[in-house]
Formats: C-alpha cells, sequence, structure tokens
C-alpha cells in the first residue's frame, strides 16, 4: 500500500518520498519530485535510446488521457498496459485527464460526461469509457473524472463552483464503485480532485467530501493561472490543504509556474525545452504542471526556487 514519509515541513514546504509505488509495492518517489512529461506515451522528441542514456530520468511517467483516448481499443486487445507497449515496463504512470501544455475549450462537460481533446478532435468521456482506458492503460495513479472549470483565474459564481463540486464528487464515487469491480484497478490509485474555483465554501465542501473517500492522494485543480499569485489564493489553498489528510499525497495541477510559493503543496512541475537547434528536447519534468520555454528563457524566479529548495527545506 503506497505509503508518503515525511522528513521535514518547513512553512508548507514538505520533503519526503511516496513509497511502495507500482505493482510489486518496491518504487519509491521523491518529493518535491519529477516526472517525465509525455505525449501518447513518448517523452517529446526523445527516442528510447536517447531517454535511456539521461542521467536521472524520473522514476514516474505523466500519461495524459488526451493524447491516449483514441487508442484504448488498441491497448485494450494488448492487454499489458501501456508500460510494456510503450517499452517502458519499469516505469511508474501517472495518467492526467487533461494535457496542460494544450488544454482543450471549455463549456463541454455535462452531469454524465467530460470531453478531452485529442488529435482528432473532441472525445466524450463518460465515466464508464474512461475507467475502460484506465483498464487498458493499467496505470499505477491516475486522475479521476472531474469537472475541472471553476477556476480560480476568473471570478466564479457559487452555482457554477457548487455544480463542479456536485459533479466531480458523482463522477469520483462512479468511478470508485467501478474500481471496486475491476481486477485489473486493485492495484491502481485514484487520485481524487479537489474543485470549487474561487469560493471558499464550495472549496472546503470539496476538499472534506472528498476526504471521506478512499482515494490514494488529492489533485488540487483550478489553483492555476493569473499574472500573480494573490494572498487571497493562497490563503484559500492554506484552507483547502488544512482539510487534507497530511498522509497523502495532494499535487497542484497547472500552476502558474513563474509564481512559486512555498505555501504550496506538492509544486511538482513538468518543464520541457528545446536546445538551439531545434531538434532535441531536453527534459526537465517535476510535474502535474506542463510548460514549455526554450533554453535560456527558462523563468529565473522558478529556477532560483527550484534551487533553494534544498536549501529551505534541508536534508538532515
Amino acid at each position: 500500500m503506497m505509503k508518503l514519509n515525511l522528513t521535514k515541513v518547513v512553512n508548507g514546504c514538505r520533503l519526503g518520498k511516496i513509497q511502495n509505488l507500482g505493482k510489486a509495492g518496491d518504487c519509491t518517489v521523491d518529493i518535491p519530485g519529477c516526472l517525465l512529461y509525455t505525449r501518447t506515451g513518448s517523452a517529446p522528441h526523445l527516442t528510447h535510446q536517447t531517454l535511456h542514456n539521461i542521467h536521472g530520468v524520473p522514476a514516474m511517467a505523466q500519461l495524459t488521457l488526451s493524447s491516449l483516448a483514441e487508442h484504448h481499443e488498441v491497448l485494450a486487445e494488448y492487454k499489458k498496459g501501456i508500460g510494456s507497449f510503450i517499452g517502458m515496463p519499469d516505469s511508474l504512470f501517472y495518467c492526467s485527464l487533461h494535457d496542460p501544455v494544450s488544454p482543450g475549450p471549455p463549456g463541454y462537460v455535462t452531469n454524465k460526461s467530460v470531453s478531452v481533446w485529442g488529435f482528432g478532435g473532441r472525445v466524450e468521456m463518460t465515466v464508464s469509457k474512461f475507467m475502460a482506458i484506465q483498464e487498458a492503460l493499467q496505470p499505477d495513479w491516475f486522475q479521476c473524472l472531474s469537472d475541472g472549470e471553476a477556476s480560480c483565474a476568473e471570478a466564479t459564481s457559487i452555482k457554477r463552483a457548487r455544480k463542479s463540486v456536485d459533479r466531480s464528487l458523482l463522477f469520483l464515487d462512479s468511478c470508485l464503485r467501478l474500481q471496486e469491480d475491476s481486477e485489473v484497478l486493485q492495484k491502481s490509485v485514484i487520485i481524487g480532485v479537489i474543485e470549487g474555483g474561487d469560493v471558499t465554501e464550495e472549496r472546503l465542501r470539496s476538499a472534506r467530501e472528498t476526504a471521506k473517500r478512499p482515494v490514494g492522494g488529492f489533485l488540487l485543480d483550478g489553483f492555476q493561472g493569473g499574472p500573480a499569485v494573490t494572498e487571497t489564493r493562497l490563503h484559500l489553498l492554506s484552507s483547502v490543504t488544512a482539510e487534507l489528510p497530511e498522509d497523502k499525497p495532494r499535487p497542484v495541477l497547472d500552476w502558474d509556474a513563474g509564481q512559486p510559493h512555498g505555501r504550496w503543496a506538492e509544486v511538482l512541475v513538468t518543464v520541457w525545452c528545446r536546445d538551439s537547434s531545434g531538434c532535441l528536447f531536453r527534459v526537465l519534468t517535476m510535474s502535474f504542471l506542463s510548460y514549455s520555454w526554450p533554453v535560456g528563457k527558462f523563468p529565473s524566479r522558478l529556477l532560483s526556487w527550484f534551487q533553494s529548495v534544498e536549501g529551505i527545506i534541508g536534508t538532515d
């Protein structure tokens, strides 16, 4: 069973390890840590040979459902999961609902389905179809189906925030029931999604209700966007995380990478950069976020923050 061990917490920064990961329970991921960003299961512009020659490639890779949904029939017939299919059988896999590098248009969420956008356009995702795809992928972690359209980046009405929370909890309960009946997904971990936009009451309700469910972690959705991380948003995040168990991971998706702040839960950033020749992408992935910057234009504040994390928290 997955276990989070914290060695130090300073000003909200959490240093530790997530242990007992993988189908055999023998893998470990550090937090703050890294994920390998992929598209259709492959690191952009990197061959397998090049990838294997890179020192320190993260143990866990990020899959995006939007890029794989159109191919799930092939994976379902293959029956051995995405890891074996793409030649990475020893990697851990986290499947996110959307690709933060290429978000789809809003307005395509109903009480029965969520839409993702692949290479061929819109793919409507009901709970049963979503879970069938997860059975084909067989990821170690997967983000639960959720509303995802109430964000702190813009004002959200109480009615819309409430609808976002209600839908996401309904999706979560349905996914948990189907997981319980699925032999293939018994060792996969569902990551519950905290919704509610900028409405404090709904954010707290989402956190409390999701924490009551048997999820393996909590995705703090909708905190991304905007040119600056305001104190109001930070206060909201602090209030939300206070409602969540300390022994489970709580990543932030699509966080505004230009404004790192120590109070932001597990800030795990995905960054992929092109070299000067334009032929090779150097992959630096500290994920649940995904951004693309040319080399030399990587935000200095974020780079300085990464370099200072060890100094802030310490390792003894």
